[in-house]
């Protein structure tokens, strides 16, 4: 039977007396706490005006951890950490501070039309209405947040203010000191006690710290010669006031440390791009690039693959206008679907987890990242599932971005001041990819705006799917909350293929060029190049061309002697 059937006349005409006993009647429809346990709260919350769940936390009849769950699972809305969390400026102009306390709610973040607002009660639907008057050309996305978290924010973002003793006072104040219950167990040991008032062991452990380092900018700390000799870590208000202390300086830090990043980025780029233009422009000027200019203009395809064998990669032959349509695509890439990858025994696993994401895309894998060595084919499958989903939900609007297209772009927008229409871009898809996400690394703004996109994304059910050379994790220069994300959902692993599928990969590469090769010559690329499939595939077609430049047939000491060449060491 559902909540909504179970509640009884009396509940409701309760909740029509005060909107926050909603919460006390869905917990109540779903066994987590008793009537007498209800009534208890919703008269102790009536005289002290704080919010249910932390009155029914107090009077120990559920944990703090339960009510989250709770809450998360019922209304199907993500948890933050909101002491974590860079509120936006911009989200946060939009609300004023006393409404924000007064209604226990705060904009964190905006994208294009969305505004996420973190709120300590989510069934709040009069707040919910008071933001929407405020803001009545967005989106508003609530997001849960827990109670003591959002008052240390709120007080760091707005301070005390001259009206703390006021209505918005009590929920503050009753967050800020302990409990009755706290209060008379003064014996029970330092760690249960942390846990009541909102910090954990480590967080303790961090104020009281910080506390010590700062001791001699505190005036109470010199003008209490006892303050320093008791060894009982600090209690109520005085805890409160080391908590927001270490707060504000980790903000700082943390605020100098992006600002510093973001000069070291742009003195490096900045400097690479000087190089490089210096470099070009050398070349440029050199005569010989300019006469092999004019010969791979007039080179047909087997000589262009032939010099390409001996020189290695980099000619530019593709035609001008359908690079740059290439470049400018954001649609997956074409010719990349399931049933052109080789999979071997040691990828099933991956491919089947691929399927099922194009299958229900935004359902129970996601986000998803996807990571392996480099040419082993992790594009062809982020790029088969966007296929997969374009050609089976036509409404669907399916997205593939490069990171360093994405930084690009970011660029450029914040250049030409299009902020907002690059977020409505993205915020337009379905389903999300992006590869090569580990060359955000070191890019602060590009990191910052692809979270919040994420989030965005996420929060809408949307899919996500991510590619990368390393696991989460072992990603450079990368913020702890990108890859706490990343991490979050299903990661898996793109191995090289073993010795059968490489077999089975060249013999297809022949079949489709109409080449006959040799199976020996076969086994010596296989065996020679084993963990890049790019790279044997294309060793392959420059042993072909070779072989039709000088007009001999493909031999063993040929085919080494070219891969010699390009690098690939014989097998030990």
């Amino acid at each position: 039977m559902s909540i909504q059937l179970m509640l009884s006349g009396r509940n409701k005409k309760k909740e029509e007396a005060n909107p926050q006993a909603r919460l006390g009647d869905m917990l109540l429809a779903e066994g987590v706490i008793t009537d007498a346990q209800l009534d208890e709260a919703l008269d102790k919350k009536a005289k002290e005006g704080k919010f249910l769940g932390r009155t029914l936390v107090d009077l120990g009849y559920i944990d703090d951890t339960v009510l989250v769950a709770f809450l998360v699972k019922q209304l199907k809305i993500p948890h933050i950490n909101l002491a974590d969390y860079d509120v936006s400026k911009e989200a946060l102009a939009l609300l004023p501070a006393e409404v924000c306390k007064e209604h226990y709610v705060l904009p964190i973040d905006k994208l294009g039309k969305i505004l996420t607002v973190a709120m300590v009660d989510p069934l709040d639907n009069d707040a919910l209405e008071v933001v929407a008057k405020a803001c009545p050309d967005l989106k508003i996305k609530k997001i849960l947040c827990d109670w003591h978290h959002f008052d240390m924010v709120v007080r760091n973002l707005f301070g005390e203010g001259e009206d703390a003793d006021g209505e918005g006072a009590s929920f503050y104040s009753g967050l800020a000191e302990p409990s009755k219950k706290v209060e008379k167990k003064k014996t029970e040991p330092k760690a249960e006690k942390a846990s009541e008032e909102g910090l954990s062991d480590e967080q303790l452990a961090s104020v009281v710290a910080t506390a010590k380092i700062a001791d001699e900018d505190l005036p109470e700390a010199k003008e209490i010669p006892t303050a320093k000799k008791t060894k009982t870590p600090p209690t109520g208000d005085r805890l409160t006031e080391l908590a927001d202390a270490a707060a504000q300086a980790e903000r700082a830090a943390q605020m100098a440390q992006q600002a510093a990043d973001r000069a070291t980025t742009a003195a490096k780029e900045a400097e690479s791009a000087r190089v490089l233009e210096a470099k070009d422009e050398e070349i440029r000027n050199t005569d010989g690039w300019r006469i092999r200019q004019r010969e791979t203009a007039n080179m047909d395809k087997a000589h262009r693959d032939a010099l390409e064998a001996i020189d290695g990669p980099g000619l530019e032959l593709g035609t001008g206008d359908r690079v740059m349509a290439a470049l400018r695509s954001v649609a997956p890439l074409k010719g990349y679907t399931f049933d052109s990858f080789f999979c071997g025994e040691n990828n099933e696993f991956t491919i089947s987890l691929g399927k099922a994401i194009a299958k229900l895309p935004g359902d129970e894998y996601n986000p998803f990242f996807l990571y392996g060595e480099v040419g082993i084919g992790k594009t062809h499958i982020i790029n088969a599932i966007g296929n997969f989903i374009s050609e089976n939900h036509p409404l669907d609007k399916v997205g593939y971005v490069p990171a360093a297209r994405f930084a690009e772009s970011l660029s450029d927008a914040k250049h030409y001041r299009m902020l907002d229409q690059f977020r409505s871009e993205y915020c337009r898809y379905t389903t999300l990819i992006l590869d090569d996400i580990q060359f955000l690394g070191g890019n602060i703004d590009a990191q910052e705006e692809f979270f919040s996109i994420f989030n965005a994304l996420y929060q809408e059910g949307r899919q996500i799917i991510i590619a990368a050379d390393k696991p989460p994790d072992q990603l450079g220069h990368m913020q702890r909350r990108l890859i706490s994300r990343f991490a979050s959902g299903i990661v898996a692993c793109l191995k090289s293929p073993e010795w059968d599928t490489r077999m089975e990969i060249l013999r297809h590469h022949c079949k489709e060029s109409e080449t006959d090769i040799p199976e020996d010559i076969l086994a010596i690329l296989a065996s020679r190049i084993s963990n890049d499939v790019r790279r044997m595939t294309g060793s392959l077609r420059k042993i072909v061309a070779f072989s039709d430049l000088v007009g001999q047939d493909i031999t063993k000491d040929m085919a080494h002697e070219i891969l010699g060449h390009l690098g690939a060491e014989a097998p030990a």
